[in-house]
């Protein structure tokens, strides 16, 4: 139980669920005071905030000491960012909700690709780049029309690749940061 708290307190998990809150509230206000928004591009831009705090927050002050702990630390690394992704899914479905806006499908997956992007690229870049990624990502998708394969957060969220791409993603970005010693620097690695 000890190890679970003190890992939980050096992936600063308080200021990571604040974030998280701030960023569904975020999405209620926009959703809630522009209602002429199009749907594409709230279930665009509205997941980015949470999978940016999520990706942030994979990262580890320590290093080498995380890999001669005496528990392993992938299952805790994996269980805390599903966790984070779970919450996350939680707030904005709630925001959405409340909104009273059908956006719940499209937000999820979108967090989940979005998710799984931002850490892929803090395993890449160093963690405190783990933005760049989504972010990237979501504003060449703007560009793109919305029958382009490559642009799946702007399809229908049941569609059997849009759907595929952003669980894939999710999955991918989950293993890559709970298999690796996550590092702030590029060059650790």
């Amino acid at each position: 139980m000890r190890l679970a708290v003190l890992f939980l307190r050096t992936r600063l998990v308080g200021p990571a669920l604040v974030w998280l809150v701030v960023a569904a509230l975020l999405a209620w206000f926009c959703l809630v005071r522009y209602d002429d928004l199009p749907l594409d591009l709230a279930a665009l831009a509205l997941p980015l905030l949470p999978a940016v705090v999520i990706g942030v927050t994979a990262r580890s002050p320590f290093g080498d000491v995380e890999e001669v702990a005496s528990q392993p630390l992938p299952l805790f690394r994996l269980l805390y960012l599903a966790g984070l992704l779970v919450i996350g899914i939680a707030l904005l479905i709630g925001a959405a909700s409340v909104a009273g806006i059908d956006l719940r499908l499209a937000l999820v997956r979108t967090l989940v690709g979005y998710t799984g992007l931002a850490l892929l690229c803090g395993r890449i870049l160093g963690h405190r780049l783990a933005w760049l990624a989504p972010l990237a990502y979501a504003a060449a998708t703007l560009y793109l029309n919305a029958a382009s394969r490559w642009a799946w957060p702007k399809q229908v969220p049941v569609e059997g690749w849009s759907l595929f791409c952003g669980l894939s993603l999710g999955a991918l970005g989950l293993l890559a940061a709970a298999q690796a010693t996550p590092r702030d620097e590029p060059d650790e690695l």
